[in-house]
């Protein structure tokens, strides 16, 4: 959370992809973490239409859309955040996509209890958005599982039947993805605790527009 609070306020128009990923490492090592959990992510643009986007050599603009995905490794556990920031403004089609995934995130972590299936998480989040008219932009799984690996069971897709049970630790990031335009994705990891599921990222998922 706070290192991308810390992030984001660095960003300025002008930079490199590269730049705001060199940070976010920066941060980390201040801050004592025994690692990254996976290469940082930085997507601005149209990149940020690719769910899997790994290059950084795009210059941020004037006006722009940037995701962040990035996570550390403490005590030997792997952590994973996800959020969208616009430079400049934002326009009318990004703040509705970015409210339809905001709810589809909610959605999705609300109903994460004990006794639900794996693919029950999927579908609350993919049927907002489907619902929106954007399912056919929705192009990955709503959320993968995380603790000593980034990436590892259970796995929050269509099929997957396999009961959560309490201490599941799993990400929640639904996303829409449209070509050559922009994507936006919100990321939370969930816990699956006694009495419900318990978020661990606190960073806000209100629009942040940066000036």
């Amino acid at each position: 959370d706070e290192v991308m609070g810390e992030t984001i306020d660095c960003i300025r128009p002008g930079m490199k992809e590269k730049d705001i990923k060199n940070k976010i490492e920066e941060l980390f090592i201040q801050k004592r973490a025994d690692g990254l959990s996976f290469e940082s992510i930085v997507a601005s643009g149209p990149n940020s239409s690719m769910p899997h986007y790994c290059e950084d050599s795009r210059v941020i603009q004037k006006k722009d859309i940037i995701i962040l995905d990035l996570g550390c490794k403490y005590k030997g556990y792997c952590s994973d955040i996800s959020r969208t920031v616009f430079v400049g403004e934002i326009t009318d089609e990004e703040k509705k996509v970015y409210d339809i995934i905001l709810r589809a995130n909610k959605v999705g972590e609300e109903i994460a209890k004990q006794g639900v299936k794996a693919e029950d998480v999927d579908k609350a989040s993919r049927d907002i958005i489907k619902s929106e008219g954007y399912g056919q932009y929705f192009l990955n799984r709503t959320g993968h599982g995380i603790g000593i690996s980034v990436h590892e069971a259970p796995y929050i897709r269509t099929g997957n039947k396999q009961i959560l049970k309490r201490g599941m630790a799993f990400s929640v990031e639904p996303g829409i993805y449209m070509q050559n335009k922009f994507g936006i994705r919100i990321e939370d990891i969930v816990v699956i605790g006694t009495d419900g599921p318990e978020v661990l990222n606190n960073f806000t998922k209100e629009i942040i527009v940066l000036k």
